[in-house]
């Protein structure tokens, strides 16, 4: 399981760019729109690609000679194995990392690791941000009673936008 060490860069979007585009007007809930919406469609959208969308540091536990779980993988800084930093070596497997460490059996290690990207380079990414923050927020109320009877916005064609930064299937 991945962990977040930190953070290293905002949100991909601003209240102000979600209001523009959903035509919000009133002020009363940008809180909301800050601090859930946009962080929740964030973190959907890294959910359904398989990749980090907003750059930070993270953590994940994996066996040498695996991959990491999540794409859009920058630098693998550090591997922990048994409490020791080892040497290492990151492959890229596609869209995939693999760590490779120096033991001859393999073993679990600690990786830590920057991860994110530019939205701006991913025109369509961002457009289904936008929809989905709009969609969010009209449902708002759904959201916030944690009512599970919530319709989807329609996924063949939303989800499309993501497949710049989707990972493909792992076996």
């Amino acid at each position: 399981m991945i962990s977040v060490v930190s953070y290293l860069a905002q949100e991909p979007l601003t209240v102000g760019e979600v209001k523009r585009y959903s035509r919000i007007d009133e002020d009363a809930e940008d809180g909301l729109i800050e601090q859930q919406i946009i962080p929740a469609a964030r973190a959907l959208a890294e959910t359904r690609t398989g990749s980090i969308i907003r750059r930070g540091r993270f953590a994940e536990k994996i066996t040498l000679g695996s991959a990491l779980s999540v794409g859009a993988v920058t630098l693998v800084e550090t591997v922990v194995v048994d409490g020791e930093s080892v040497a290492f070596e990151a492959i890229e497997k596609g869209r995939r990392t693999v760590v490779l460490g120096q033991a001859s059996a393999p073993k679990e290690a600690v990786v830590t690791f920057l991860a994110g990207v530019d939205i701006s380079h991913y025109p369509g990414v961002r457009d289904w941000l936008l929809l989905t923050c709009g969609w969010m927020y009209r449902n708002r109320e759904l959201m916030l009673t944690g009512s599970s009877a919530v319709n989807e916005m329609p996924r063949l064609y939303v989800d499309s936008l993501l497949v710049p930064l989707s990972l493909p299937p792992a076996f």
